[in-house]
């Protein structure tokens, strides 16, 4: 018996938690879903977002906007924060005949000192876009904060889009152009 079984779990929401295969036999006979990923544990359903469409989305919307100079924070490695939403922001670009400057498509760990850091870094170019895809609502944060704190407006001279929608929304909806 497993323990969850000794507790008297109903059941097990995964959200955030990557799943593996070594997470069977802890939760064996435990109805389980994870949220905001794809499981990949053939017995447990999951719910998530197509991350690359959602990009491309976000990224023509921005164009669309008279965006046409768009940097991105995104999140490491090959992850939906990372490399799904890189893939709908290169693809949205790419549709529309713009190119991609890899100065202005910056890596970073999901914290806001992070986004001040990769924020920075595209701000060390020598240009600055016009706005910026940020892959999570902290990223975003941290990209919104240098830029206010080095006299830029938001979003008057930089727009800062957001990816997640989480709790930032209340307090920061009137500076970010737009959520998914």
């Amino acid at each position: 018996m497993n323990l969850f079984n000794k507790l008297r779990t109903h059941g097990i929401i995964f959200a955030g938690t990557p799943l593996h295969n070594k997470h069977t036999n802890m939760i064996a006979g435990t109805p389980c879903i994870a949220i905001g990923q794809i499981s990949k544990i053939p017995s447990i359903p999951s719910v998530h977002i197509d991350n690359i469409t959602a990009a491309y989305e976000a990224v023509t919307s921005l164009i669309q906007n008279g965006h046409r100079n768009i940097a991105m924070i995104r999140g490491s490695g090959t992850s939906a924060v990372g490399g799904e939403r890189f893939a709908g922001y290169l693809q949205a670009l790419t549709d529309t005949g713009i190119s991609m400057r890899k100065d202005w498509v910056v890596e970073s760990e999901l914290s806001v000192e992070e986004g001040m850091r990769a924020m920075s870094s595209i701000a060390a170019t020598g240009s600055l876009p016009t706005a910026v895809f940020c892959s999570t609502d902290l990223m975003a944060l941290g990209a919104m904060n240098y830029l206010l704190d080095n006299g830029l407006r938001v979003p008057e001279d930089v727009s800062v889009f957001r990816f997640d929608g989480s709790y930032l929304e209340v307090d920061l909806r009137s500076y970010l152009a737009r959520n998914i």
